[in-house]
């Protein structure tokens, strides 16, 4: 079994690789040249399937991890997120008849693709009313890889994490647990978007990769749809006071004005995962914040 591993060297690609290493499972790592970070890796271009076609004769299985966008990004223009996302998606299904992939593992969006939360969880058959462009984003790759797989006799699994947080997280635009973190450590001003009553379901990211790992080339993930997310909502201010609390620091907030693509609630159930395939969150917030602060 060798599994192909696209976005190998991102946040989550990263702990994908690390488990792979430690499992002794064959594997090639492919990654957008401009970003190449790791000397292993094959340096792609997503959106053209003549730069990786044929490396994957030989592959298995595969990871998709690729995104170039964020829920904020590309002003939430539906245009940029075809352009960006859908279509490179549409151009790597062109390139698997030809190879000997048996099955594909693409991790989604559970923080979006839902839209706004009714009830306590989310389980997976909440219905899919995505209010940003990534969202939707998300949704028309899922459907598009149901579609062609299907006609394929290729299994599909989808796993839609919440919110994945770790150490080696970069600062930026996505991740606000890593950037209050920051925030607290060097004394910058923490930009929050809306009031921080807005809640999110935070994770730690191994525990993701895990789940990724269990999926591939399992006969029980075939052609299924798993929330990945620790089932516990957090407010964003209840984020920023549990890392003052155990950072003995104060963090400098600048509430700005609530963004439309933002969703009110995100909180996902990981029943079904965890019934089919025995996955279950290993350290709760509290325990994330802790290695966050004290690494």
């Amino acid at each position: 079994m060798t599994v192909a591993v696209f976005g190998s060297t991102g946040f989550i690609g990263r702990h994908v690789i690390k488990i792979l290493d430690a499992s002794g499972i064959a594997h090639k790592r492919f990654s957008h040249k401009v970003n190449l970070g790791d000397v292993s890796a094959i340096p792609i271009e997503f959106e053209n399937p003549v730069s990786y076609r044929d490396h994957l004769t030989d592959v298995s299985a595969v990871v998709l991890l690729v995104s170039q966008s964020s829920p904020g990004s590309f002003a939430n223009r539906a245009e940029s997120e075809v352009v960006h996302n859908l279509l490179p998606y549409a151009r790597f299904l062109e390139v698997v008849p030809s190879s000997s992939i048996r099955h594909i593992v693409f991790v989604s969006s559970g923080g979006t693709v839902y839209g706004q939360q009714t009830g306590l969880v989310i389980n997976e058959d909440h219905p899919t009313r995505p209010i940003s462009f990534y969202g939707a984003g998300k949704l028309m790759v899922e459907t598009m890889l149901q579609t062609a797989l299907a006609e394929l006799s290729i299994p599909l699994t989808i796993l839609r994490p919440s919110n994945p947080v770790g150490v080696d997280q970069d600062v930026g635009r996505v991740g606000f647990v890593k950037n209050a973190v920051h925030a607290a450590m060097t004394g910058s001003t923490l930009e929050v978007w809306g009031d921080g009553s807005a809640i999110r379901d935070y994770f730690q990211v191994e525990d993701l990769a895990k789940a990724i790992v269990l999926s591939i080339n399992n006969v029980l993930a075939y052609n299924k749809v798993f929330n990945v997310g620790s089932g516990v909502g957090t407010s964003i201010n209840e984020v920023v006071s549990l890392i003052e609390r155990v950072s003995s620091r104060s963090i400098e907030i600048s509430y700005r004005p609530s963004r439309y693509v933002d969703v009110r609630s995100n909180v996902l159930s990981y029943k079904l995962i965890a019934d089919t395939l025995g996955w279950y969150p290993s350290r709760n917030l509290f325990e994330i914040i802790e290695e966050l602060v004290r690494p």
